[in-house]
């Protein structure tokens, strides 16, 4: 399994969002995966 690090999330013309960019905390951890993946579990 290989790690990523992000730094920042950039939204442009997303649900009615023009552009906002927000700087993400060294300590926040996020899943990615498909639906039925187990995610949740």
């Amino acid at each position: 399994m290989s790690r990523t690090r992000a730094q920042t999330l950039v939204l442009v013309n997303w649900k009615g969002v023009f552009y906002e960019r927000y700087l993400i905390d060294r300590h926040v951890t996020a899943l990615e995966g498909a639906n039925g993946a187990g995610k949740t579990t």
